[in-house]
């Protein structure tokens, strides 16, 4: 058995000192915990030092006074580490939550808007704001303090702006502008300041900064993006003049049948409006889908939205509103044909409107409604 001398004692307790570790009572814990593990090491201390820190190292990741900033974590702040098993566990949820919407999204499958809202609600308002309050009580230099509070109002405006993206509430671009140039100019400056500190940190710090700029740059980039006008205007000049052929042919469809005074006729033309004025509400909700304009708007409107929304975005049975337009469609049209074989149910509905590009689908229903109105006609 190893015999600890009071020199060895007393330059035990100057190394714990020295590394940072200021209450007493904890100093002298830590000395009867290592003087123990020398005294009773299974193997002879040749070299009393060497020996010293091998078993001191064995006490922290990265330094000493890691434990005297847990101790005081574990008497002031009672609930520290359940706190903590809260955070790992709203996270993993949230992820995976996220994961599954993108999942269900991708395969236009239903329920994947509320999938994503709780899954990036849970990042944004509970595991983003709890991880960097956990880091703020770790940390007591005010500079430190600082630069986590700015880290945790960048990652929470970022995931806030992907929030109200998906919602269509205003201040989706202010919120993610703020949050890539926060991260781009304010967040990577002072990480830099923070990191460089630590001798041996400067190299992962640095890399981990050209990473976050990159990141946020390439990701402003595709944000930025927008088609050029020249194929926005030919993208809509399409539709425009496809809208104004069908309006022609409506109206003279509707006059052809307004002309049969028999029973059939009157029907059919009654049918005939019925279902137009389903067509042009589906059209409307196709619109305010896009624009978020409601009210008796027009396909000028679509020409002051981002044109990546309406030429590369699609429609998708998101809700429950979609849903009825699309079921008041198809039974307008199941008026017009009656009990033939072309009868409609929503699931073709479906199938003809959503997963197209926005701007298709306006062409897709004109050509519906004239094979409707011609079959009428017949």
């Amino acid at each position: 058995m190893y015999v600890i001398s009071e020199d060895q004692i007393d330059y035990i307790l100057a190394d714990i000192a020295a590394q940072g570790v200021t209450d007493e009572h904890l100093q002298n814990n830590i000395l009867d915990h290592v003087c123990c593990l020398l005294e009773n090491s299974a193997e002879p201390i040749l070299d009393f030092e060497a020996s010293y820190r091998k078993h001191i190292e064995s006490f922290y990741k990265n330094n000493l006074k890691e434990i005297e900033v847990e101790a005081n974590l574990l008497i002031n702040f009672k609930h520290y580490y359940l706190m903590k098993k809260f955070m790992l566990l709203s996270g993993m949820i949230g992820a995976g939550i996220l994961l599954l919407g993108n999942l269900f999204k991708f395969m236009h499958w239903p329920g994947a808007a509320i999938l994503l809202l709780t899954g990036i609600t849970l990042l944004a308002l509970i595991f983003i704001p709890i991880m960097f309050y956990l880091k703020i009580k770790e940390n007591q230099s005010v500079a430190e303090k600082i630069f986590l509070s700015v880290g945790l109002i960048l990652a929470s405006a970022f995931c806030l702006s992907v929030l109200f993206k998906l919602l269509h509430w205003p201040g989706a671009n202010l919120l993610g502008n703020i949050s890539l140039f926060g991260a781009i100019l304010v967040f990577s400056p002072l990480y830099l300041v923070y990191g460089f500190k630590s001798k041996d940190n400067r190299t992962n710090v640095l890399i981990t900064t050209i990473l976050i700029i990159s990141a946020a740059g390439m990701l402003y980039s595709l944000i930025a993006i927008r088609i050029s006008r020249t194929v926005q205007e030919s993208s809509w000049m399409v539709v425009e003049n496809n809208h104004k052929s069908n309006e022609n042919f409506r109206s003279l469809c509707l006059n052809t049948l307004s002309k049969d005074s028999t029973q059939d006729g009157k029907e059919k033309y009654q049918n005939c409006l019925s279902f137009l004025q389903k067509s042009d509400s589906l059209k409307w909700h196709v619109i305010y889908t896009a624009t978020g304009i409601s009210g008796n708007t027009n396909y000028n409107s679509l020409m002051d939205v981002n044109p990546n929304d309406l030429i590369i975005g699609k429609l998708l049975p998101t809700d429950n509103s979609q849903v009825r337009e699309l079921i008041q469609f198809e039974a307008g049209l199941n008026q017009i044909y009656g009990s033939s074989n072309q009868a409609f149910d929503i699931e073709w509905a479906k199938q003809n409107i959503f997963g197209l590009r926005i701007s298709e689908i306006f062409i897709r229903i004109n050509d519906i409604e004239r094979d409707a109105l011609l079959y009428a006609l017949k």
